[in-house]
């Protein structure tokens, strides 16, 4: 293998690496909500469905982001050919997270965010109070199911996917790439 090759291949199995991670926490998050029926008294459990939300969707569209930009020797997304393995119905779940994740919970698009303004009157005061989308509304119980499936899928995807890179890189696994003190 040419010095380019083993690079590539090394940096793939990186991002394979990185997205099971990735894959795991959001499968965990999404469990934990469900196992613990935290739907159920939804005003009780707001904060934390929504902190959950927000944590599973960042951690799922981290291997399909770019997140990798301003890194010398970057790493690779995680090929969209890994999408073949979610239904139509996931796969348009992943879209929809995936903006999700793009305009609200990672950055405040203004579009998405929909900022308005109301005026409230105290006395003779007026003041302007902002109205604007929920930006870390959680996913219906119906889309978190659907959504942990995907995850689930996914993770298994990686999975795969590691067993069969794993046997070519363990020879051409550089002392740069390894913690020798671990």
């Amino acid at each position: 293998m040419q010095g380019k090759q083993i690079d590539g291949e090394i940096r793939q199995f990186k991002r394979i690496s990185m997205s099971f991670a990735d894959f795991k926490d959001a499968l965990e998050m999404s469990k934990y909500i469900i196992d613990r029926d935290l739907h159920s008294d939804f005003e009780s459990n707001k904060l934390i469905i929504s902190s959950l939300n927000c944590s599973m969707i960042i951690s799922y569209c981290r291997p399909f982001s770019g997140n990798d930009s301003r890194n010398l020797i970057k790493i690779p997304d995680l090929s969209l050919k890994s999408l073949k393995v979610l239904s139509p119905i996931e796969r348009k779940m992943h879209d929809y997270i995936m903006q999700s994740r793009n305009t609200l919970l990672a950055h405040s698009d203004s579009q998405a965010v929909d900022l308005k303004f109301v005026i409230n009157e105290f006395g003779s005061t007026k003041m302007l109070q902002p109205i604007r989308n929920w930006s870390l509304a959680p996913l219906e119980l119906e889309d978190l199911k659907i959504f942990h499936q995907m995850a689930s899928k996914l993770l298994s995807y990686v999975a795969i996917e590691r067993a069969n890179i794993e046997p070519k890189i363990i020879p051409i696994l550089r002392e740069i790439d390894m913690d020798l003190e671990w």
